[in-house]
């Protein structure tokens, strides 16, 4: 299972309050290549209230499913390839679009078996790699 926090990496929504709807893609990639996303919609309000304390859990099963938090109700959209390991998960990436219907310009890119420093930044070796825990 892989819990993901925005605590201290909140998606910014420039153009919205806390009550208009915004959407999340998170793209999870395993070891051996099998993709799955996970979409998520709801108030702007409810993804400021995800947390260390109240996470997005996602175990890599199929389906949608809503998340209650402080901040609203989330609904939640998994779709994952049949192979896919969520044990094995090596990249998680997320897309945001705004209640006017901006995206990021770019997706945030996260390794889960990096090694983070406590700014949020992966720790490279020297061949350019980063260092991962097994």
């Amino acid at each position: 299972m892989i819990l993901i926090s925005l605590q201290d990496c909140k998606p910014v929504f420039p153009h919205c309050s806390g009550m208009d709807n915004a959407q999340a893609v998170f793209t999870f990639t395993d070891v051996e290549g099998n993709t799955g996303t996970v979409t998520v919609s709801g108030k702007i309000a409810a993804f400021n209230a995800i947390s260390h304390f109240d996470y997005l859990a996602v175990d890599g099963s199929n389906g949608t499913t809503s998340e209650v938090n402080v901040g609203g109700t989330l609904t939640v959209v998994s779709a994952f390839d049949p192979a896919f390991n969520i044990d094995n998960n090596k990249t998680v990436s997320m897309k945001v679009t705004d209640c006017a219907g901006y995206e990021s310009v770019e997706e945030v890119v996260g390794y889960t078996d990096a090694v983070m420093t406590h700014n949020n930044e992966f720790i490279k070796v020297d061949d350019d790699h980063y260092l991962i825990y097994i």
